[in-house]
């Protein structure tokens, strides 16, 4: 059901009978008559809705559409709520039940004795209601409170309507700030942005502006300030930004004189709202709580990899090679290295290219851990990740959240916590971190406070895939930092030197051009030559249906990923998702289908959620439909289906790749996107049977051999590359990587001096 290109009509009615109301969600369906007394008439409305009443008068704009199963209906997209004017209007709302301890008799009652000056009597002179006989003082006052309570309410719907916020967050708003919300917002609109989700600066700017508030307030720089703060970490995964940065990045979005933004910068760091430090020579500014989470990381860390038992396993040499004989196992010098690195110091890293050994490495280090009685733990930051080093080791594996254990507290928000933290530390003698690549600064943050010194960590990455999606540089800072044992794999084994993946995925990341037609080897790379967007697209298409299924036996053409550079572009995801929507999962009368921000879901859709949410709770069902497990948390990057779009409950069903079912409401939809094509970003940590990465242009600092390294490091069985070579050599000699701020690898420096 499409909702654009609409006749918006504005009508005035009476709510006669509310049909369904989601309390959750605000949202309702309810039955209308109009006020017009010549041409009357009753119809369904449905929307989004603070709050309703029976017998309250609404004015309502929308537009009528017809319903598949239900008729003809109003869908409505604003309203303002309208106080009864008529006497016979003031006791159908009186009695409807909205002002407690008023029921019908008394209703009629109020009214017969003060007739149009009810609701004043009511308000400014409740004590004339005790010559209405059953009505005493407590009940008096209490129908006046009622009252005005209503009335501030009516005013204050008002007010956040006119300011065009929509139902969804005018429910957010009313419940952070209650009944002082028109004085809280008229001084500071600012606040919404650090305490209402989903409210920026540009909308909290339009609300400023209708409210009279200068251009140059000291509340518009301090948010503009922190806003730029929280972007660039957001957009750019920078932990702080240097000083000269930030004040540009603020004037271009403030669009005021520098000086006052230079003044209101160095009060808010003597307020000490902001931290700064100069690192490696720069000053640059942080927002205090990236700063205290980066001071505790670094010390942590540094607790951590104090500890180093070479005694902790006698004759470890002898265990590794007893092991390896008894798996049939060949180690090289520098995996053995990496094994005994592993097991003996506080913190190791191994990092290594595809086909260097990492996950035989892993096997080895697991299973003399394990032969010995010592407690490890594995884990990963994604859920393909950990069902990857699950499959791989033969051992359980746990993303960090659900290894923390993921719950709830509600100090009048509903609020994350983990089960294991600084007071209730994870039992465990080792804890192996896979991907770790993808570690943002919360990941870590988190996880090290949960873990108790004598732990011993080992990290396991490739240091030279794209950093974390979140803010933060962690593997590479750590390494950089020169203070933690770190073992590089680089001898491809024989094995993986038979793919022309690995072998690219590796010339890829030396700068050297690509191998296509190399013997003896597996024919899974392709580079095909082509200029023109419209017939990369065809042969995109072409490919999905046609010659991957046939190729790899595919019985599933979903099973191909397409990844982008960008999103933006005839081959970015954003076009790209569209056209392939239509080939793959086309409009059909048997599929629902609904509509957000311009975005078309439709049932059989494939989705991928593009931010944390930590509440989402999730089912997993068995054949019968019966629920063997439950918990909370789908990720930014997890992948799935759409199952079902429910119009009359305003809901969306999506299964998740790892089987996992959740529940969305309409208003949730910004949480996800279509995921026919996903950047290159994105699709860390996870594998595909077969990828296609079309390129044709992009901005010479994003395109650049990492980039490209990440994309074809994705690939299974088989990888293609379509586009123009001479941008794809470019992007292969081009070493630059987008700067990411961050103080970690100076900070343990700092602290071992």
């Amino acid at each position: 059901m499409k909702d654009e290109n609409k006749n918006m009509i504005e009508i005035t009615g009476q709510v006669k009978n509310i049909i369904f109301r989601n309390k959750e969600n605000g949202y309702t369906v309810f039955k209308i008559k109009t006020m017009d007394e010549k041409n009357s008439s009753e119809f369904v409305c449905n929307g989004y809705f603070a709050d309703i009443y029976q017998d309250e008068i609404l004015g309502l704009s929308g537009f009528f559409f017809m319903h598949k199963l239900y008729g003809e209906q109003f869908k409505v997209l604003g309203t303002k709520k309208k106080m009864p004017v008529s006497e016979e209007e003031m006791q159908k709302y009186l009695a409807s039940g909205i002002i407690k301890g008023v029921g019908p008799k008394i209703a009629e009652k109020i009214v017969f004795m003060f007739k149009e000056k009810t609701f004043d009597v009511i308000e400014n002179d409740c004590e004339k209601l005790l010559k209405i006989k059953g009505i005493n003082k407590k009940l008096a006052l209490n129908i006046n409170k009622s009252f005005v309570d209503l009335e501030r309410d009516r005013n204050n719907m008002i007010y956040l309507q006119s300011l065009d916020i929509s139902h969804g967050y005018i429910n957010k708003i009313k419940k952070k700030y209650g009944d002082n919300l028109i004085e809280l917002l008229k001084i500071n609109p600012y606040r919404l942005i650090d305490e209402i989700v989903g409210i920026g600066f540009k909308k909290a700017d339009l609300i400023a502006e209708k409210s009279g508030i200068e251009k140059n307030s000291d509340f518009r720089i301090k948010s503009g300030i922190k806003f730029c703060l929280r972007q660039v970490s957001e957009n750019n995964g920078h932990v702080c930004l240097p000083k000269e940065i930030l004040l540009d990045n603020v004037k271009n979005l403030l669009e005021i004189d520098l000086d006052l933004i230079e003044k209101k910068l160095d009060e808010m760091l003597k307020e000490k709202l902001l931290t700064e430090k100069i690192l490696d020579g720069k000053k640059v500014v942080y927002l205090n709580f990236f700063y205290l989470m980066e001071e505790f990381i670094a010390k942590k860390i540094l607790s951590l990899n104090e500890i180093i038992d070479d005694l902790e396993i006698k004759n470890l040499d002898g265990e590794i090679k007893k092991f390896s004989l008894k798996k049939n196992i060949c180690l090289t010098e520098r995996q053995m290295i990496a094994v005994k690195e592993a097991i003996k110091n506080g913190i190791s890293i191994i990092t290594g290219g595809p086909g260097t050994g990492k996950t035989t490495t892993l096997k080895v280090i697991l299973g003399i851990l394990k032969s010995k009685g010592f407690c490890v733990e594995l884990c990963a930051p994604t859920g393909r990740a950990a069902k990857k080093m699950t499959e791989a080791t033969g051992y359980q594996a746990k993303t960090v959240h659900r290894l923390l254990g993921i719950n709830f507290f509600d100090d009048g928000e509903k609020k994350i916590k983990f089960d294991f933290d600084e007071n209730h530390l994870l039992e465990t003698d080792y804890l192996i971190i896979d991907e770790s690549s993808m570690i943002d600064i919360y990941l870590i943050f988190n996880l090290l406070k949960a873990i108790k010194i004598g732990t011993k960590l080992i990290f396991v990455g490739d240091v030279d895939q794209l950093s974390s999606v979140g803010p933060g540089n962690i593997l590479k800072d750590l390494i950089e930092s020169k203070k933690i044992k770190v073992v590089y794999l680089e001898k491809i084994f024989r094995q993986a030197e038979e793919s022309l993946i690995v072998i690219n995925a590796h010339k890829i990341n030396k700068s050297e051009r690509l191998e296509l037609n190399k013997s003896n080897c597996k024919h899974d790379f392709f580079l095909i030559n082509n200029i023109n967007s419209g017939e990369i697209i065809n042969i995109i298409i072409k490919m999905i249906f046609e010659r991957i299924p046939k190729k790899l036996g595919l019985k599933n053409i979903l099973e191909t990923q397409v990844l982008c550079p960008m999103k933006r572009g005839d081959l970015g995801t954003i076009n790209l998702n569209k056209i392939l929507q239509e080939k793959l999962n086309a409009a059909d009368y048997l599929k629902n289908e609904t509509v957000f921000n311009n975005n078309i879901f439709r049932e059989g859709d494939k989705i991928m959620q593009i931010k944390n949410n930590y509440s989402l709770e999730w089912r997993i069902f068995d054949k019968k439909n019966i629920c063997i497990a439950n918990g909370f948390g789908i990720f930014n990057g997890d992948t799935g289906f759409i199952k079902k779009i429910d119009h009359e409950q305003k809901k969306i069903i999506i299964k998740f790749d790892d089987d996992k079912i959740v529940e969305y409401s309409f208003l949730q939809l910004d949480e996800i996107d279509l995921a026919y094509a996903i950047t290159i970003h994105k699709s860390q940590g996870s594998e595909y049977k077969s990828v296609i990465i079309p390129v044709l242009s992009g901005p010479p600092m994003l395109m650049n051999k990492n980039l490209l390294y990440t994309a074809v490091t994705r690939a299974k069985d088989l990888a293609i590359l379509i586009g123009n070579p001479k941008i794809i050599y470019a992007m292969i000699k081009n070493k630059k990587e987008l700067e990411r701020y961050s103080g970690l690898k100076f900070k343990i420096k700092s602290l071992c001096k």
